[in-house]
């Protein structure tokens, strides 16, 4: 897989991270695989920042979601 290869809703969802400002860090299998790296797995893994401002920003983002 790579990283024209996420699904529709990690893009999705990534996007919406994006548009919304959220700060945060892909990590684990995902990242590997956005970097462009042949791996398998079914989730997606990420840090953000836990500020009130970044927080706010998260919970628009997944209310959009």
């Amino acid at each position: 897989m790579k990283s024209d290869q996420f699904s529709a809703d990690v893009l999705d969802f990534l996007r919406l991270l994006s548009k919304h400002g959220v700060r945060y860090l892909l990590v684990g299998g995902t990242a590997v695989i956005y970097h462009g790296y042949a791996r398998m797995t079914a989730d997606v893994d990420f840090f953000f920042e836990r500020t009130e401002p970044n927080v706010e920003r998260m919970w628009n983002a997944l209310a959009e979601f």
